[in-house]
């Protein structure tokens, strides 16, 4: 009962491999794919594709971490039924028709940036599984793991089920992580790796248990924080 909301996003790329590899296959993909379709929005000259694998996390990606320009190739390998809209904005009326007409009860939502769902996709009575980066409920919002850093020395991955407030819904699983050795891959590469990991961690114990865990309720007491400053960033990368 496992869809799949996939975007031209190394974060969603790389969730498609750890899914594949650990023989979680999603029953459908809904691609929304970026209108140039050149290139993946976040990669530019100075990106890599391939990426060696920290030695910690092999277990679950193999040696090497590669993020793919065309899915459709793996998506068919496994015989997963898909469909492809040229757009980025999932609260597409057409986008959201689709969503309304699949059997399945929850997806995976692996969005472009900055996008917080309203009603009118929330109201499909689906669940929409979105990995945040930070460790919730205390880190919420944007660029959390560089608060994270400077506070607590840590990063972290949480799982819960969307709702319309900035990563408030329900805490399913959670995990802290060391800091990797070249903290300048944090935003590109390292957090979608941590985030993949409580991903498939979160649908294992799903699976294994028949329901979805629940490791917290969020906590509103607890701030947002916004986009950091550049020079606090630096900070946080230098620590």
């Amino acid at each position: 009962d496992l869809g799949f909301i996939f975007t031209d996003t190394p974060r969603s790329y790389i969730y498609l491999q750890i899914l594949l590899k650990k023989r979680i296959y999603p029953n459908y993909i809904l691609y929304l794919q970026n209108s140039n379709n050149k290139k993946i929005p976040e990669i530019n000259k100075k990106n890599k594709y391939t990426y060696n694998t920290p030695k910690e996390f092999k277990k679950y990606f193999g040696s090497k971490v590669k993020i793919k320009i065309n899915p459709i190739d793996e998506i068919k390998k496994f015989n997963i039924n898909y469909d492809i809209y040229k757009s980025t904005n999932i609260h597409n009326k057409n986008i959201i028709k689709k969503i309304l007409s699949r059997n399945e009860k929850t997806f995976i939502y692996s969005g472009y940036s900055g996008v917080i769902l309203k009603k009118s996709i929330l109201n499909t009575k689906k669940n929409f599984l979105h990995v945040h980066g930070g460790y919730l409920p205390k880190f919420k919002g944007s660029t959390t793991n560089y608060f994270s850093i400077l506070e607590e020395n840590t990063i972290g991955a949480s799982a819960i089920f969307m709702n319309e407030k900035i990563d408030d819904g329900p805490i399913l699983f959670r995990s802290k992580f060391n800091l990797p050795k070249k903290k300048i891959e944090i935003d590109f590469f390292y957090d979608s790796l941590i985030r993949a990991i409580v991903l498939f961690k979160t649908l294992k114990l799903y699976s294994r248990e028949k329901k979805w865990p629940k490791a917290s309720k969020t906590n509103s007491k607890f701030k947002n924080y916004y986009i950091i400053h550049p020079l606090l960033k630096h900070i946080a990368i230098l620590k």
